[in-house]
C-alpha cells in the first residue's frame, strides 16, 4: 500500500461479501408455499362454486404479497452473488480525492424506533450514498455512528457497481494523511 494511507474500512478484512445460507432461504421459502397453497385453494373455489369477494379478495392480496416478497429476495441474491463475483475476478474501481458536498439526513420520523439515517457525499464526479441500517454488503456506518468519512477528508474508495440494482457498493476505504481545503479543488 502506498505510503500516506490508512485502511478504514475493508469489507475482505471483515470476511468478505456474506451470501445467504440455506437456513436463509427459510422465510422466503414458506412464503411460496403458503402463496401457493392460497392460490389454490382460490382457483379451487372459483372453479367449484361462487365465491364471496371477501374472501376472494384478500385470499388475493395475501398470495400476490407472498410471491412478490420472495421474489425480491431471489433477486437480491442474484445481485450479491454478481457483486462477489466482480470482487472476486478484480472489476471493482477506485477514487481518490477529496470528500465534497458531505451530507447526512437523520431521518425525521415519529417513531421512536426509526433509527434510519442516509448519508451522501462525492468525490469527484462519483457520488457515494448509503444508509445505516441497510442489510446490503459493502459501506454504512454514516458518521454520527462512528463512520470513517468526514466532510473535507481525502480518501481512496474501492466499490462495485452491483449488477441488477446499480448501486455502488463500498468496498474499502483509505484514508489519506492530508486535509482538503475548501478552497482547493478535488
Amino acid at each position: 500500500m502506498p505510503s500516506g494511507f490508512t485502511t478504514a474500512y475493508d469489507i475482505q478484512a471483515a470476511g468478505g461479501i456474506q451470501l445467504p445460507t440455506s437456513s436463509d432461504w427459510t422465510i422466503p421459502l414458506t412464503c411460496i408455499a403458503i402463496s401457493t397453497a392460497a392460490l389454490a385453494v382460490l382457483v379451487a373455489m372459483l372453479l367449484g362454486q361462487k365465491i364471496a369477494s371477501r374472501i376472494a379478495s384478500p385470499l388475493l392480496a395475501f398470495a400476490t404479497v407472498g410471491v412478490l416478497f420472495p421474489s425480491y429476495f431471489v433477486v437480491d441474491h442474484l445481485d450479491r452473488t454478481g457483486m462477489d463475483a466482480k470482487v472476486r475476478a478484480g472489476k471493482s474501481v477506485t477514487v481518490q480525492g477529496c470528500v465534497t458536498d458531505f451530507g447526512t439526513n437523520l431521518g425525521h420520523s415519529d417513531s421512536a424506533r426509526d433509527t434510519s439515517a442516509n448519508e451522501a457525499w462525492f468525490i469527484g464526479g462519483d457520488e457515494f450514498a448509503y444508509r445505516t441500517n441497510s442489510l446490503r454488503p459493502g459501506y454504512h456506518r454514516i458518521e454520527a455512528d462512528g463512520g470513517v468519512v468526514h466532510k473535507d477528508e481525502y480518501l481512496r474508495v474501492t466499490y462495485v457497481v452491483t449488477p441488477i440494482f446499480h448501486r455502488k457498493q463500498i468496498m474499502k476505504i483509505e484514508v489519506g494523511s492530508q486535509r482538503c481545503d475548501r478552497s482547493s479543488p478535488t
